[in-house]
């Protein structure tokens, strides 16, 4: 099984999908990241929500709970 991302580029990417789409729950950055890149590709949960709590205490993302479920944005180092 070939990698699609290497070492450190999902959490990019995810910074990039969150930058485009704009405040989102983690199905939607899923989604989002899955358009992108095209193909048969479909992110793995198991990858994304690690990367996106690592993202979150890293202060790049903020996360706050909404409608039972989280939602991630972008925080002003996050942008940078």
């Amino acid at each position: 099984m070939t990698r699609l991302f290497g070492r450190g580029e999902l959490k990019q990417a995810l910074l990039h999908v969150t930058n485009e789409v704009g405040p989102a729950n983690g199905y939607a950055l899923m989604h989002g990241l899955a358009e992108r890149v095209g193909g048969s590709w479909t992110p793995s949960p198991g990858a994304v929500y690690p990367a996106l709590l690592a993202l979150e205490d890293a202060g790049l993302l903020s996360g706050r709970d909404h409608d039972g479920g989280r939602r991630y944005e972008l925080t002003p180092t996050g942008r940078a």
